[in-house]
């Protein structure tokens, strides 16, 4: 019994650092796997619009409203006896120099005043009084509306920006500045099709696919003496293994799965073992 313990001890304890070697040569990997940086490999820039343009109808001034100031030149012509009047200075200009206008009276001279038709009459001294040819009246001021007319124009611009899309991962920034848009999702990459799709499934085809199924009881003395002798065969010639395997080599390699699977069936015989030898101890009182 003392022997049984000593190697379901060894047992456990190959195993345990066997495991947290395993835990151990694993970490960096994952470490590296998550500080592993993905490099994206953009498309070409399109363009995508942010807001629409606004369009309505604005009135556009052709001229805008001014105030003038003007005077008003009243001109009498001779040889048509009519009053002339304008704001233009220009044409008073034409009419002062004019032999039909302001030069008239001194190129043609009346013979009596009388005869002139623009004659008033005598004042108090005798002297001929005449109604002026011209006069310049002012000056006035006009404010002139603004001329305008009504177009259909834009009155608001259009706004967008530019994008790109990562051809594998499917992130989309804004190619200008940078700023992630849409985060992007790395594709999983493809299991290997050895491995079992389903951990659910029993991999040991002895052991039973529906776990409802009640197994035959064991209970009789006839098959705990049974188990005991086929323990203690089994006991034995696993440890005369292990003893020998351990001179030669010495202690066992945690990452040889032969040796990790002859310490499983191991442990296993040694627990079965000493159950069966309680069994039929208990038995025969």
């Amino acid at each position: 019994m003392k022997r049984k313990a000593i190697i379901l001890l060894t047992a456990s304890m190959v195993l345990t650092f066997g495991s947290v070697g395993t835990v151990f040569a694993e970490e960096p990997v994952a470490q590296t796997a998550e500080n592993a940086v993905h490099e994206h490999t953009w498309g070409n820039p399109y363009y995508v619009v942010d807001k629409e343009a606004e369009y309505d109808w604005v009135t556009v001034v052709d001229t805008p409203e001014q105030t003038i100031k003007y005077d008003i030149y009243r001109m009498y012509w001779y040889t048509t006896g009519q009053w002339e009047e304008t704001r233009d200075p220009d044409r008073f200009d034409v009419w002062y120099k004019s032999e039909e206008g302001g030069l008239y009276p001194l190129l043609h001279p009346y013979d009596k005043p009388e005869d002139n038709p623009l004659f008033i009459g005598y004042d108090d001294n005798g002297n001929p009084t005449y109604t002026g040819d011209h006069s310049i009246v002012g000056p006035f001021y006009e404010t002139i509306p603004a001329v305008t007319h009504d177009e259909y124009q834009e009155i608001s611009p259009e706004e967008g920006h530019n994008e790109h899309k990562c051809t594998v991962c499917g992130e989309i920034q804004d190619s200008d500045t940078g700023e992630v848009i849409k985060p992007g999702t790395l594709p999983e990459e493809p299991t290997d099709p050895s491995e079992p799709t389903d951990p659910s499934e029993p991999t040991d085809p002895s052991e039973p696919t529906d776990p409802s199924e009640p197994s035959e009881p064991s209970n009789t003395e006839d098959d705990v003496q049974n188990s005991d002798k086929t323990a203690q065969t089994t006991d034995s010639k696993e440890q005369k293994s292990v003893e020998s395997d351990t001179d030669k080599t010495g202690a066992p390699q945690t990452g040889d799965t032969a040796t990790l699977l002859s310490l499983i069936t191991l442990a296993g015989s040694a627990v079965t073992g000493g159950t069966a030898f309680g069994l039929r101890r208990k038995f025969k009182k």
